[in-house]
């Protein structure tokens, strides 16, 4: 894995990681037990004050792009936390995910994320098939990688700048029967 990659990485796991802490010291237990009901599809907003220095994640972006393209999902007793890497790294063949999986309960080791994930640009099903898993981390209770999905289609590539909506859906995760992540136009 190249150093951008491992930084990267690194720097989502820290940012997945201060949201979980901070959600779970921040909620009184009906207020918990509300959030593990429900998902979150709103960016992960990335706070500094004047002054701060933003550390620099892969050429040209920052851990606030990279925090603007995150989403999270705590249903059941698993937080996934995704980023869409295509707008701060592009890649003329595969649309590219980062995904931390965490949990305090669950064995992750089984679950291929190839199998269980489904790829929707504007509400059309674009790629189910040709998913890779790669480059994963950790294990047990604290999983990381990357999911690439390729960007062809009938009519040739697939542009995610075209695209008013990109939904990455992860089925069967801990039970779950569907974890959805949305991307608007406006966020990329």
């Amino acid at each position: 894995m190249n150093n951008k990659r491992k930084g990267t990485l690194t720097i989502f796991f820290i940012l997945l990681l201060a949201v979980f802490f901070m959600t779970a010291c921040e909620s009184s237990p009906e207020e918990s037990q509300e959030s593990e009901d429900s998902s979150s599809n709103e960016a992960v907003e990335g706070e500094t004050d004047e002054g701060d220095t933003v550390e620099e994640t892969t050429e040209g972006s920052t851990t606030e792009d990279a925090a603007a393209l995150t989403r999270t999902n705590s249903q059941g007793s698993v937080s996934v936390g995704i980023t869409f890497l295509n707008p701060l790294e592009e890649d003329p063949a595969y649309f590219n995910f980062e995904v931390a999986l965490n949990t305090h309960s669950v064995d992750l080791d089984g679950y291929d994320l190839s199998e269980m994930t489904t790829l929707y640009i504007d509400d059309q099903l674009q790629s189910t098939e040709g998913i890779q898993w790669t480059d994963i981390q950790g294990g047990g209770h604290h999983v990381s990688g990357i999911l690439k999905l390729p960007k062809y289609g009938e009519d040739g590539n697939l542009s995610f700048e075209d695209a008013d909506r990109i939904e990455l859906i992860i089925e069967e995760l801990d039970g779950i029967d569907s974890r959805s992540f949305v991307w608007d136009q406006s966020e990329y």
